[in-house]
């Protein structure tokens, strides 16, 4: 098992996430936080989100993982969530998620 700490917006989240069963476990972090999000209260999303694993000394590793926020809201099965986030993006910054990585 990891920890990873989740930050997106104005919020920031730990879970503990099985590392052998995911193959990207951050990326399985980000749904899994995003989805306890919206079914306990509304959230704010930003573009992006970032994740940190905490070592075995339960202090955060120096390597940060960014996720595209819309490609983890489509893994969450939050599709007009994901879909509202596209186009303010797109209009602001002229950039689509939805070509984008799910992880830089």
């Amino acid at each position: 098992m990891k920890t990873v700490i989740v930050k997106c917006a104005d919020w920031r989240s730990s879970i503990d996430i099985d590392n052998t069963i995911f193959d990207d476990y951050c990326a399985e972090a980000c749904t899994q936080v995003i989805e306890k999000k919206f079914k306990d209260d509304r959230c704010n999303v930003s573009a992006f989100m970032q994740c940190v694993v905490l070592g075995k000394n339960k202090k955060p590793n120096k390597k940060i993982y960014i996720y595209n926020t819309y490609k983890v809201l489509i893994n969450a099965a939050q599709h007009k969530k994901a879909e509202v986030l596209r186009q303010i993006f797109l209009k602001d910054t002229k950039v689509d998620l939805a070509l984008e990585p799910m992880k830089g």
